[in-house]
């Protein structure tokens, strides 16, 4: 049977700039339409359930998101690098390379759903300090192996470069969003929502790896059983530090929502901080629907025309440029009138908004090398810049929070991007042949968006007197 809906047919590899655009424009559809639907949703569910309830959920959607990163393994990153760099030339070892990944996140995500599940009492009573989330989390804990079953068929997808197959999906995902969790959280409260997202994410994984079965075919790839033993070396040498990479980050943010939790009113604290982390992704969108693309398209041009790395690498940081500075700019200075959507309660934290959003704009600006590390394999780099960011945050979190609470926070994060994105950019340059005058203009925009962000707050606030 053919398939029409969403499964493009095979990309012409010679075709650089046509690829970029093509695959940057549909991820962006992917990316923005669900993401404008759900915070809609958001916005409502905060005015439903107030500042109390949606700290609650946000909590226990962060720590199932943790432990579903976790149980992920790193292997969507996997899968999106070495199916972009095999499906054309190597139809067997793509198949192997999806089946093992597909095998292990099935068995690693399962247990730890379980366990979670099992162990609900105690993780609401220790480590949440609220023992009547126990149901929340045990209709939630679905979400630890749908999210790393669907992040796995996402990286899948993007690997055969199906980035309209992905925008499909995606699109589709955020039409759910706004009905399931306006029903959840009116049926249910923070319960409710909960199960809203396990509901969507079922929906989503069952459509997902039937378009995984179409591309397969497309490409003539076929799941392979034999063998597969000689893939555990690519495992032991991307996956384990694209795991512990992914997962450091969402650990960090977790453990920040604990130290917020302890605070005086701990649950509106990070209530306020959730609606916060939810407009970070609307700079998120643009950046990422482009990287997404970027990544498998910069692999496949490493592997069959290395000529056109560079003009790749300066094409892309282009297109971070444009993207990122207007809307990270634009949604600082509406960040007064923003933050009033989420309801009584939230306007106060305009300026939390406004330097989370600046932390989040700096930290994009590595993109291109970024991705460039990730194409070239060079894990341990990505692996140990995360380590050094995300300890780096936990530490000066710990000594901090109590006196500056959220703003301790804020300019924590905002910190931590600049000196993650310098890392990187500085590695790039030195050891993977990044263009070091793109380098220096991304360094040099990043630390004037940082002091930008810093001073804004202080700024805004003198003129809305």
């Amino acid at each position: 049977m053919t398939s029409h809906l969403a499964i493009e047919s095979p990309p012409v590899p010679d075709n650089l700039v046509r690829r970029f655009v093509v695959g940057g424009a549909w991820n962006l559809l992917g990316n923005a339409a669900p993401q404008i639907l759900n915070l809609g949703a958001q916005i409502t569910i905060s005015r439903m359930l107030g500042k109390t309830h949606f700290g609650q959920i946000g909590v226990i959607y962060g720590t199932l998101l943790t432990c579903g990163t976790f149980a992920g393994l790193g292997l969507s990153l996997t899968a999106t690098k070495h199916v972009a760099e095999f499906h054309l030339a190597d139809q067997k070892r793509t198949g192997r390379i999806i089946f093992l990944t597909s095998l292990i996140t099935w068995i690693v995500a399962g247990l730890v759903t379980l366990a979670v599940a099992v162990a609900a009492p105690w993780v609401a009573q220790v480590i949440l300090k609220e023992p009547s989330l126990v149901l929340s989390l045990r209709v939630g804990s679905p979400l630890i192996l749908l999210t790393a079953l669907g992040s796995l068929q996402l990286g899948v997808l993007s690997g055969f470069e199906a980035f309209r197959a992905v925008a499909g999906l995606n699109v589709a995902r955020g039409f759910l969003s706004l009905p399931f969790l306006l029903l959840g959280a009116w049926w249910g409260g923070t319960t409710g929502v909960l199960a809203a997202y396990v509901a969507i994410a079922a929906i989503v994984w069952i459509v997902s790896q039937w378009m995984i079965s179409q591309k397969a075919r497309d490409f003539h790839v076929w799941s392979g059983y034999s063998d597969l033993m000689a893939e555990i070396p690519l495992l032991w040498r991307f996956s384990v530090p694209a795991f512990l990479s992914s997962l450091l980050w969402p650990i960090s943010m977790w453990l920040t929502n604990l130290f917020v939790i302890r605070l005086p009113e701990g649950y509106q604290k990070v209530g306020e901080l959730n609606a916060v982390r939810q407009l970070q992704q609307a700079v998120n969108v643009i950046p990422v629907a482009l990287n997404g693309a970027v990544m498998p398209i910069l692999t496949s041009v490493l592997t069959n025309t290395p000529r056109d790395k560079d003009r790749a690498l300066r094409f892309t940081n282009n297109l971070s440029f444009v993207a990122i500075l207007p809307v990270t700019i634009a949604l600082m200075l509406g960040a007064p009138w923003i933050m009033k959507l989420y309801g009584r309660g939230f306007s106060d934290g305009w300026p939390i908004l406004v330097l989370m959003i600046g932390a989040i704009g700096v930290n994009l600006l590595n993109s291109p090398a970024g991705t460039l590390v990730l194409a070239k394999g060079a894990m341990m780099a990505s692996l140990v810049n995360s380590v050094l960011s995300s300890l780096f945050l936990v530490v000066v979190l710990y000594f901090t929070i109590s006196r500056w609470e959220l703003y301790s926070v804020s300019y924590t994060t905002l910190t931590c991007s600049l000196l993650s994105t310098v890392g990187i950019v500085v590695y790039a340059v030195y050891r993977l042949g990044f263009p070091a005058p793109v380098g220096k203009v991304i360094i040099a925009s990043a630390g004037a968006l940082t002091g930008v962000t810093a001073a804004l707050p202080w700024l805004l606030r003198s003129v809305l007197r």
